[in-house]
This record gives C-alpha cells, structure tokens and sequence, in this order.
C-alpha cells in the first residue's frame, strides 16, 4: 500500500533533497494558493467532518495546520536517543502513524548527525485511514529506499502481538503521536500487544499536547508508560507549556522516553484472519488502567481523537484530532469538497437492518449501532451509535450493554461519565460478558474516575479469569495471584 502515479508523487520523487519541512513546503503551497474563502471553507469543512483525512486537498490542509507542530515535538522526543542508537540497525513502528512524519523526522535526524540512511532496516507504519497509509508509506520509500517496508491498515483496537512483533536482531524505536487522543480501553490494549511481540532491544517515543491544567486521573501518555512497565530509571519525561517549548509558538509537548528489553523467543504466529463483528466479541481494548485488558464493543470500537489547536494565519482551523476512522476509496477534487453531495442511497442489507432494528429486533440495534459506531458502512456518528445501542440494552442485549458502557466510560456521544460506565458495566457482567467484567477491575485498579479499590479490582479479576478471560488472568498474575 503505497501512494503512486499522483501529481504529488511525482513531486516527492522528484526532490533531490527531501526533509520534513520541504514536504510540509508542498503542502503549505496548495493552501496558501487557495482563495481565503476557498481556504477557509475547506477548513472548516475538515473541522465540521472531524478531520476526515479522504482527499488529496483534507491531507494538505491537515499537513498545513498540524505539521509544524508534530514535526517540533517528535523532534523534541528524538533529540534524547543517544548516537549509539541510531549508528545501530534500527526498525521503526509509528502508531497512528498519519502521513508519516515519525519517518520523515527521524530521517532528518540521522542526516543532522551525519549517519548513515541504511542503518534503518525495516518500517512499519500503521494507521486506520488508507489515503494517509499510502502517503506515509511513500514519503518513507523515498527516505529510505533500502529498508523493508510493511503498512498495516488497523484500528488500535484490532492490532494483534504479530503486528507489533519487533526483530530481536534490530532495535526497535515504537513511534506514538496520537497516544493522548486515544481511549483509555485502546491504551491497556494497545501496551498488552505490544509487551506480547516485544524482542531484542526496545525505545519508546510518546509525543502529546501538555495540557497544564490538572486532570482527573492518570494522563494517557503516564497510564500507557505505566502499563509498559519499563526499565526502571529509564523513561525521560518532560512537560513543556506554551512559550518554553517553541519561542514565538503557543505549541506545548508531553514527551515520554522510555526503554524496555524485549525477550528473543520466536516471534508468535501471524494473526488470523477477522471474523463477522457482531457479539461474542473478540479482545481488544479495556478501560483505564495500569493493567492491559481487552475491551472492543460487541463490534469493535473505533477510538475518538482530541484536540490542540494551532492557527495558521488568517485562517479558521480544524481541531487537532487522529486521522478519521473511515474507509472512502475514491479520491474527490476540491471543487467536490467545495460542494454539498447528496448521499449515496444505502445498499439493500442496510436498508433491511435498519428495517429489523426499527422493528425492535435487539440484535439488528446493535448491529447498526455498531455501524454508525466506527463508520465501516454508515457515516461514523457517535450519537446515533449510542442511540441504537440504549435500544437494544433496553432489551437486556448483553453486548449493547457492554457497548454502550464504553461510550459512557469515554464520553463519545454522552457526556463522561465512569460511574454510569461502571452501572453498564455491570449490567453486562450480570450477563457473562468477560470484557466487562475486566473492564471494571481495570477501572478499580487505576483510580481512573473512582477511588481507587484494589480489592474490587481484583474481585473483577476473578471472576473474568475464573470464566477463562486472559487478560483478567494475566492482570493477577501481575499481583502475584494464580488462578
């Protein structure tokens, strides 16, 4: 999956000296060429949209606005590896991995210190938003055209350890600059996927907005670290507020640093091919926690992204937040972005699930609440999803109950809300959802919009693990109890 045969190809292909501000360079020309109007109304088209990265047009106005930024902390992040690292074979893996800038930066950096390009042996970008994979992947093809490259077109939630896996022989530097846009059940799945497939030698590198006011809870970047569990007095952190971390900028940056040796077993098996979405649901992400749980919905949960914003002059933008979580295949010009389209007519099979779940079928509720849920074959609408699933729980449907816990436990289309979380989340134990029950031991255990209760926590535990559920098992096995 690679961006090839485009105006903007040609262009990349064609630099003698590519670096991340001459790719950025590209991007800012489109934008500023656009009328103000024009400029504007793009703007706040991607903003109305939620950043939906779909287009040739979205992807330059979300470089424009946001580029600079990551480029600064990412940076700022990689300016702690020493020059014994990168001199070392290196695999790169960025999470959310956008139109790559973790590559791009990292490329500069060992040009700056004058090392050699070949040292980076392997790279695998991951991202959710097919458009961004393709350029990510092209603008790390031309960076670095020796090392073997691998796209991974998933969902956080849907990752598997064979994704992740790292190769003992290389070290690996895990890149994270959407990590404090993520749900709290996405970061617990997320660390327990990746201490899964870790091997040889590891470096962390999570990059955030710093936002210097308190907040209720572990921070996403700090509960990830924790969950990590890293080498002890190795983990770098600096918190840097508006106008110490870039002058003459309102930028802040949350950095985390961090090294974690991996094991040198075989790698595991590859990951087996998905199945139907809906219920019994399949592990993914849990809720808050300093212990990695599984937690998708029924059918799986997208995660929402957050915001920092950085004004381009004269310019309405769009709220920083993770590439959109939406499949579109066709590329649309900017006069189609410029204009409204009516939607396209839904096709037969949604027409009769939306007939069923009309008709009160519990099953069907869910299943479209699903749909709406991570926008796979409806517009991603957090409200209507929360709306079909409060149906279908008022059935007692067991993954409805579970689903809609999530949203409240995030705050996607409901306000956030842990103990109306915890209320649903009981309610779907009752019904022998495991997640559940692992979700609710991961909330006691971190405190996370609670007081924090090891004993219940632990109670949660028990009684998922004692049902079979491995990340409940593997959470008191890190207490030192054995099921």
């Amino acid at each position: 999956m690679i961006e090839s045969d485009t105006n903007y190809s040609f262009l990349i292909g064609s630099m003698s000296h590519l670096t991340c501000a001459s790719v950025r360079a590209l991007s800012d020309r489109f934008i500023t060429d656009l009328a103000e109007a024009d400029r504007d109304h793009l703007f706040a088209e991607l903003k109305r949209d939620g950043n939906q990265l779909t287009t040739e047009p979205r992807l330059c106005a979300y470089t424009y606005a946001f580029g600079a930024v990551r480029e600064a902390r990412l940076r700022r992040a990689f300016s702690h590896l020493s020059n014994i690292f990168a001199q070392r074979d290196v695999e790169l893996i960025d999470y959310g991995c956008g139109v790559g800038l973790g590559a791009l930066v990292y490329h500069d950096l060992l040009l700056e210190r004058g090392l050699p390009l070949t040292s980076v042996r392997r790279i695998t970008l991951i991202d959710p938003t097919p458009r961004c994979l393709e350029r990510a992947a092209l603008h790390a093809r031309v960076c670095f055209p020796g090392a073997e490259l691998r796209t991974i077109c998933k969902y956080t939630d849907e990752l598997q350890a064979a994704d992740t896996t790292s190769d003992a022989k290389l070290h690996t530097l895990h890149i994270f600059s959407q990590i404090a846009d993520m749900e709290v059940p996405s970061i617990a799945h997320l660390a327990d996927t990746i201490c899964a497939g870790l091997r040889g030698p590891n470096y962390f590198a999570c990059v955030t907005p710093f936002c210097e006011r308190a907040l209720r809870g572990t921070p996403p970047a700090d509960l990830f670290v924790e969950l990590m569990d890293p080498d002890e007095g190795r983990v770098t952190v600096e918190n840097l507020a508006a106008r110490r971390f870039v002058r003459g900028q309102q930028w802040t940056a949350s950095l985390r640093v961090f090294t974690k040796e991996g094991s040198h077993d075989t790698p595991p098996p590859p990951p087996t091919p998905p199945t139907d979405p809906t219920p019994p649901p399949s592990p993914t992400p849990p809720a808050p926690s300093t212990d990695p749980a599984p937690s998708p919905p029924a059918d799986p949960v997208a995660p929402t992204p957050t915001a920092v914003h950085a004004p381009p002059p004269k310019s309405t933008l769009p709220i920083e937040k993770e590439p959109a979580r939406q499949v579109v295949d066709t590329e649309r010009r900017i006069d189609e972005i410029l204009t409204s389209l009516n939607e396209p007519e839904e096709p037969e099979h949604i027409r009769q699930l939306r007939n069923a779940a009309e008709s009160g079928d519990a099953k069907a509720q869910n299943k479209l609440g699903y749909l709406y849920d991570t926008g796979r074959e409806l517009p991603q609408n957090d409200a209507e999803a929360v709306r079909w699933y409060r149906r279908a729980a008022a059935q007692n449907h067991a993954m409805a109950l579970y689903n809609l816990a999530n949203h409240y436990l995030s705050g996607r289309g409901v306000p956030q809300d842990t103990e109306e979380a915890i209320k649903w989340y009981r309610l779907a134990a009752d019904r022998d959802v495991l997640p559940a029950m692992n979700n609710l031991g991961v909330i006691y255990a971190s405190g996370r919009g609670v007081r924090r209760n090891e004993a219940e926590a632990i109670k949660w535990y028990r009684r998922a693990a004692e049902r079979g559920d491995e990340t409940a098992i593997r959470n008191l096995k890190k207490r030192g109890i054995k099921v």
